[in-house]
């Protein structure tokens, strides 16, 4: 029993001490590309300044997607948005998180809650940026909502609600097969010549709209 107790007391030190941020100790520099590099002693504490270094670059974007991903985008721009609020709605994404909130690692609970306080920190400290009062403070369940839409529109799935809105899909529906891949280069520290290990990701994001932000 004391061993476990032992243990109990050393998990929760380690956690509460994984979770604290400190935002003197997260420095934040642009090389001459103006791409942000964060060093941090913690992960929790990169996701923060990772977050913060993302609003200085894209805060506008940032909020529409949160919108979107809220059902706030129509209280933004409009009826231009009607589409997507509907669709958060139709897909039932905050029921959803709500319901699987407590299937997430506590360590990536931790580390998204760390980059929701970036975000709201930035905003705390720019208000004339905020675009909807409503949207703040971002919390974890908030951003995992634009998750759940995304990965709905990512997946083509927008495509067949546009289609059963229509009356336009033809039965049965077939589901065509991608087969293409992202790309990813892994160089190994015996080749950078640095001692460190570099990968490269290429998510095929655009150079503008609202999925340009990293």
């Amino acid at each position: 029993m004391k061993n476990f107790l032992l243990t109990l007391l050393v998990l929760l030190s380690s956690l509460s001490s994984y979770s604290q941020i400190n935002p003197d100790h997260i420095e934040i520099i642009r090389d001459n590309y103006g791409v942000p590099h964060i060093y941090a002693p913690t992960d929790a504490e990169v996701a923060y300044g990772f977050a913060w270094a993302q609003a200085e670059d894209h805060f506008k974007l940032i909020q529409e997607a949160y919108l979107a991903g809220n059902g706030l985008l129509g209280k933004r721009i409009g009826l231009k948005a009607a589409g997507a609020d509907f669709l958060t709605q139709l897909i039932q994404s905050e029921e959803i998180v709500n319901e699987l909130y407590g299937t997430l690692d506590e360590k990536f609970i931790v580390l998204a809650e760390a980059f929701a306080s970036g975000l709201n920190a930035y905003a705390k400290k720019h208000p004339e940026e905020i675009l909807e009062k409503k949207l703040f403070p971002l919390t974890v369940k908030k951003l995992l909502r634009y998750t759940q839409l995304q990965l709905f529109i990512s997946n083509g799935a927008d495509k067949l609600v546009r289609g059963i809105i229509n009356n336009s899909l033809s039965w049965p529906y077939k589901i065509e097969e991608d087969s293409k891949g992202s790309n990813l280069i892994a160089i190994s520290r015996n080749r950078t010549g640095s001692d460190e290990t570099f990968l490269a990701i290429n998510t095929h994001q655009p150079l503008e709209g609202p999925t340009s932000w990293y």
